[in-house]
């Protein structure tokens, strides 16, 4: 198997610590906004890239969380 997905992953990873984060000290809107568009494009390449394993079980996984998550919120 081929780790073709894993650049993409990191790449997503790191534009997700530039969006919420402050890593350089200086909170410039245009890094954050095109890093937050650098991260949507690399997490779908991501997606898109990994093996279907991997792609059936984080499906599976943002069902069960997304369930279990929209029972507390509606308490």
């Amino acid at each position: 198997m081929t780790a073709q997905f894993i650049i993409p992953l990191v790449i997503c990873f790191l534009a997700v610590w530039v969006t919420l984060g402050d890593p350089l000290g200086t909170p410039k809107e245009l890094t954050r906004l095109l890093a937050s568009f650098v991260g949507v494009v690399c997490g779908l390449w991501f997606f898109v890239a990994a093996p279907w394993v991997l792609q059936l079980g984080f499906t599976v996984m943002l069902l069960v969380s997304s369930n279990f998550f929209s029972k507390t919120v509606l308490r």
